[in-house]
Parts: structure tokens; sequence; C-alpha cells
């Protein structure tokens, strides 16, 4: 097979889409069925991407930029109030149209498209093309528009209806449709009543496709198990309750904070609200976030056990970017998530998870993370074999096969 990948963010470090992206183009490229994979770089960042590592026939990148300022600013806060639409998007869109107007797409058999942040202009950009819909595959990362994202706590607004009905006129032209999770695939099914189903490929991690950490590094504490995040305080991730039940644990348990560190490497509004609020906790380590590499390294090295947040509330239908990551460095995890989460279906030991909004259940599962460190009896890789090589290579045969419009199992 001869595929195009037209992607928006394959940067290394400041997102999960960059890091995950990366990953799926090295899956791709070295997929037994394909012969070459040709990218189409739409890059809306200007740094970071180190494009040289990636296993690429032909590359064409393009500068995807909006100019801001104050006159920008005030007409798109205009565009959103008034009109629901947003000129920064229509700018960027009409960019995108202009190149994919000059793309060879007959050289090609598939094109992969990947979507990222919240507008998916990628994607948006290809609905002019629909004579191609049996040769693209639309990939979205998370739920559009972002008011169906379970994390999301924002109104209904003007921009978020016209957003949806401009996303369903684009499946309802017959492109196929992927997502990373089980969740996400049926849900996004169900909201724009398609009469394809959606495939599920879940995200991946290639370490290849990252530069090798040799830097400064941080010490490990000698003796004590290291809890660790590395990721944002956002869209519902809340690690309050984390944080609480393992104060009651020092209270409880009086050698808890003698045999365990806790270490957040945390961006997002809540950063020096949580850096006052737990201020006394010596156990506690908040630091800056660090390039991929290093969080790589840190997981890898530093952390017994990787925490990993989903949005809170009763139900998470995303697949986290680094869920692959953690599954990789063969460390313990403990997922903290809603009563129905995707990760919750996928963890080979349930005991790994708990409720996020639950004192009882986060304190068990921590003192049982504990437990199975010191008795050497964490199961790896926590996840299985869902982020394996074999299993993105069945997957994707089924999804990149002409005509086949049926759901992957």
């Amino acid at each position: 097979m001869r595929l195009l990948v037209v992607a928006e963010d394959l940067r290394v470090s400041g997102t999960s889409e960059g890091q995950v992206s990366r990953s799926f183009v090295y899956r791709l490229a070295l997929h037994p069925d394909v012969e070459k994979v040709d990218l189409l770089y739409l890059k809306k960042e200007s740094s970071d991407h180190e494009i040289d590592m990636l296993p690429l026939n032909q590359v064409w990148e393009h500068d995807i930029l909006f100019s801001k300022n104050k006159i920008s600013k005030f007409v798109e806060k205009l565009g959103h109030k008034i009109f629901g639409k947003s000129l920064e998007d229509k700018v960027k869109l009409s960019k995108m149209e202009k190149i994919l107007s000059n793309v060879r797409f007959e050289n090609y058999d598939f094109i992969a498209v990947r979507s990222s942040g919240q507008s998916f202009l990628s994607l948006r950009a290809f609905k002019k093309f629909d004579y191609l819909k049996d040769k693209i595959v639309l990939f979205f990362h998370d739920p559009y528009p972002v008011f169906w994202d379970p994390g999301y706590s924002g109104p209904f607004s003007k921009r978020s209806e016209n957003e949806f009905k401009d996303m369903k006129s684009l499946i309802d032209l017959g492109f196929k449709c992927v997502t990373p999770s089980n969740l996400l695939s049926k849900d996004l099914r169900f909201l724009y009543k398609s009469n394809r189903n959606f495939f599920t490929l879940p995200h991946q991690f290639a370490p290849e496709v990252f530069s090798v950490f040799n830097g400064p590094k941080l010490k490990k504490e000698s003796g004590k198990i290291t809890f660790m995040y590395h990721g944002a305080i956002q869209l519902g991730r809340k690690i309050d309750y984390f944080l609480d039940a393992c104060k009651d644990l020092m209270v409880e348990s009086p050698d808890f904070k003698d045999q365990v560190k806790l270490i957040l490497r945390i961006k997002g509004n809540d950063v020096e609200r949580i850096k006052t609020k737990y201020k006394d906790m010596e156990i506690l380590q908040i630091l800056p976030q660090v390039p991929s590499q290093v969080a790589f390294w840190e997981a890898k090295e530093i952390a017994d056990i990787n925490l990993i947040l989903e949005p809170s509330g009763n139900y998470s239908n995303i697949l986290v970017g680094k869920a692959p990551l953690l599954d990789y460095v063969n460390r313990g995890v403990l997922v903290l998530g809603p009563e129905e989460s995707e990760l919750r279906n996928l963890l080979v030991d349930q005991s790994s998870f708990a409720l996020a909004g639950s004192l009882i259940d986060i304190k068990r599962a921590v003192l049982s993370s504990i437990q199975k460190i010191r008795d050497n009896n964490t199961m790896y890789p926590v996840f299985g074999e869902y982020f394996s090589v074999e299993n993105f290579n069945n997957l994707a045969s089924k999804i990149f096969t002409p005509n086949n419009n049926s759901a992957s199992e």
C-alpha cells in the first residue's frame, strides 16, 4: 500500500497528540503491507518537530498560522458570540484547502488524516474532496465538538451547534472514520447517526521516534515508593481527591509518609491553587513540566507507579495519549476515573483502578499498588497486548482495506 498521512501536530513535546501521531506514522511505515508513507504536514507550530526521525518517503511541510492582534481577537470574539463562527478557523481552513487542491491523491491507495486540538481542521478541510471518500480515513483523537467531551463543563453555544452540523455533513459524505477508543467510536457513530461503523485503532507509543535524554536527571529517593503524574489538570481531570486520600493515609498509617513519595509535573489553571492547598504536605513535590523524552525517562526510571487521570464524572470515552507510553515502560499504573471508563475496560488488573471521586476507593487502590510493588506482583504490560505491534497491524489491516465499512472488534 502507498499511504499519505496528513497531520497537524507531530511535535515531540507539548501535546500528547504530537507524540501519538509520531508513533502512528512509525507503526504504519513498518506495517508489512505498506510500501511507502508520505507526509503532508500542515503544522500550526514552528518548533519541536524532528521530522527526520520519522521513516517517511517524501515530506511536504506548510505553516498554517494565524496572525493574532487586538483587531483579530475582537473579531474572533464577536464571531463566536453573534455568528457562532471562528475567524481563525476560517482562515486556516482556506489555507489548508488551497494546499490540498494541489496534492496528487491519485498516487496513493489511502489518505490518513489526523486531527489535533479542539478544531479538527485537517478533517474539516476535506469536505470538498468527497470524490476521494473511498481513499480517505478520518482519525478523530477526541470527541467533537468539544461540548461532547465528558470533561467539558461549558454551555452549548451557537459555535458548538455549527461545528456539529459541519462535521455531520462531512461524515455523511461516507468517509471512513476511526477513533482511538471503543467507547468513543460507539458514541460518535450514535451522535452523528452514521450509517457506517467507526473503527477503533488505539494510540501507540514508539520510542524510536524520540531522542534519547542525556541531560540532568531527577534522583530517585532510596527506599521510597514513588507515585508520579505528568500531565495537565484540565477538562475535568482533578487530582485533589488523590492528594486528600494520601493525606488521610499519612494520618491513618504512621509509616506511610516514610515509605511514599508523590511527584507531580503538571500544567493548567489549577497549578498555583494546588501548590497553595498542599504546601504543607511533606511527601509531595510539584515540579514544572519537562520535554517528552525527560517524561519518558522519569516514568521508567523514577516512578514505581504512574498515575493516569481521566475526566471526572460518571463517564469517560477517551483514551489518554500517555496510556501506551506507560504501558511500554513496565511500571505500575494507578488509573483514577469514572464508573464507566475506557481505560478501566482495558486494565489487566482491575485493582489498579479507583473511582476518581471516592476517597475510600483511592485509598484502597493506593495501598494495593504499594503492596504489589513490595511483593513484586505487578502484571506487565498493564494493558496486556492491547498496545502491541501485532494488535496495531491487525487493526490497521482491517481499516486500510478497500470498501471495508465494518467496525473492528
